[in-house]
């Protein structure tokens, strides 16, 4: 396994992932860890030639968009 850092906006979501519409506030306290404590785990995706589709993370992603950060390591 190879662990690099890619730009969040290359990053999509796994098209048939339905969890997001509940996760408002989990979301926010995910973020508010990351922020405290950095990124422990990084996101498993798969490149698919136009960017990178997030396979495991899907709420650090989400965590990571929240705090407004330009890249993650994956």
């Amino acid at each position: 396994m190879e662990v690099k850092e890619i730009p969040v906006q290359l990053l999509k979501p796994f098209p048939i992932n339905t969890r997001y519409e509940r996760l408002n506030q989990f979301i926010k306290e995910l973020a508010e860890d990351i922020k405290k404590h950095g990124i422990i785990n990084p996101l498993i995706v798969v490149d698919n030639g136009n960017g990178y589709t997030i396979i495991d993370g899907h709420y650090r992603y989400l965590a990571a968009q929240y705090l407004g950060l330009e890249s993650y390591h994956v």
